[in-house]
């Protein structure tokens, strides 16, 4: 019987979106273009950890939609020419320094 996180390619730590990069970097998506995965989430403040199903789709040169496959959340992510994330919909931002 296989591993339950033996399909998880990626890691998603629950108290920062930067771990969203990974499989950005990794699926190097076309726009239009949209592919699932899975990662181990790390939950906070419990640490537990989760298979979690996920889909990424790029909406433009610098913007994605994440989908939990399993919860249904979604948020757009708007993200730095090396694919780190600058901006999470509702949750999370970069804070300009200037």
């Amino acid at each position: 019987m296989a591993h339950p996180f033996q399909a998880c390619l990626d890691v998603g730590i629950g108290v920062t979106p930067s771990t969203n990069t990974l499989p950005i970097r990794r699926l190097d998506l076309d726009v239009g273009e949209s592919q699932d995965c899975w990662a181990t989430w790390v939950r906070f403040p419990d640490l537990t950890l989760h298979a979690l199903a996920q889909r990424y789709t790029r909406l433009s040169s610098d913007v994605y939609r994440y989908e939990s496959l399993q919860s249904g959340f979604q948020a757009t992510l708007r993200v730095d020419d090396h694919g780190i994330i600058q901006q999470y919909t509702g949750l999370w931002s970069v804070l300009d320094g200037n």
